[in-house]
């Protein structure tokens, strides 16, 4: 990882205390402004991933909310023992669609895993063809 800066390491209950029962860690961020002049019909979210140690029954899932937090609907799940190997790096991208005139937006990351994070950019733009 030393080529690597603002790495954020997100641990399970299990990986983080030994416990028997493993409960997720949620990573959410705060509200992203969208610039309401634009109308997107899309957004995507690309990060770097990088899992330490995922077992048969470990997922992460990146989740999204165009209502502040008061609903969310889920953009796409891994199951870290069957999507991917672990001492890798990954740089997945994840689509969704946007809402008309949508103001704001958040993400939100569940892991059980242990995994690193590198970096996390979200993108909105207008894709011809879709509605808007």
């Amino acid at each position: 990882m030393k080529s690597r800066v603002g790495v954020v390491r997100l641990r399970g209950s299990k990986y983080l205390t030994g416990a028997e029962t493993n409960e997720e860690l949620v990573f959410a961020s705060q509200k992203l402004y969208i610039n309401s002049t634009k109308t997107f019909n899309l957004f995507r979210v690309a990060l770097d991933l990088y899992a330490l140690e995922m077992a048969e029954e470990d997922y992460l899932c990146l989740d999204y909310s165009n209502d502040s937090g008061a609903t969310w609907e889920t953009a796409a799940c891994v199951d870290g023992f069957d999507d991917f190997e672990t001492n890798v790096w990954y740089s997945p991208d994840v689509d969704f669609p946007a809402q008309l005139r949508q103001e704001t937006l958040m993400i939100r990351l569940r892991n059980t895993g242990d995994v690193l994070l590198n970096k996390v950019d979200v993108l909105g733009w207008k894709v011809f063809g879709l509605p808007s």
